[in-house]
């Protein structure tokens, strides 16, 4: 497995951690289960992370996290969202190079140097508004249906 493929799942995983940590079907809390579409630039959100979390404090509050796969995510009921309101964060992880990482080496086939780059790293691909500094709300209700669209834009 490369290194960005486990940088990509270990948010991805302590995420749904902390979402169902605790919770569940047996915690008596009215939860509702979540779901809906995410594009970019018109197009399905190939794969990410998407993240609810409480948009006011006290209460019952309840955050959720799902992975975003073809454009569509989903949070069963046994660990969803109790009604309110949440901030929306979605994000995409790409590898990147990183700085200092280039190291010349000779191709054993041809005998020419070429630079191979052999320390990845990832980067946050879409902009903040859609994470770190998201703008994305969501009102969960009692009665549903809670089916959400974020429609994303690269610019």
């Amino acid at each position: 497995m490369n290194l960005a493929k486990k940088t990509f799942h270990i948010p991805l995983i302590v995420a749904l951690a902390f979402a169902s940590s605790g919770c569940g079907s047996g915690d008596g809390l009215p939860r509702r289960a979540v779901s809906g579409t995410v594009t970019l630039d018109g197009q399905p959100l190939e794969k990410g992370l998407i993240t609810f979390m409480p948009a006011g404090q006290g209460g019952d509050s309840t955050s959720a996290a799902a992975e975003v796969s073809a454009g569509s995510f989903s949070v069963a009921r046994d660990v969803g969202l109790v009604p309110g309101k949440y901030r929306v964060a979605v994000s995409v992880m790409k590898e990147v190079r990183a700085k200092g990482a280039r190291k010349k080496q000779v191709d054993n086939a041809t005998g020419e140097i070429v630079d191979d780059f052999d320390t990845t790293a990832t980067k946050e691909s879409l902009p903040a508004r859609y994470n770190a500094q998201s703008e994305l709300t969501a009102d969960v209700t009692d009665g549903g249906p809670n089916e959400f669209s974020f429609p994303l834009t690269s610019k």
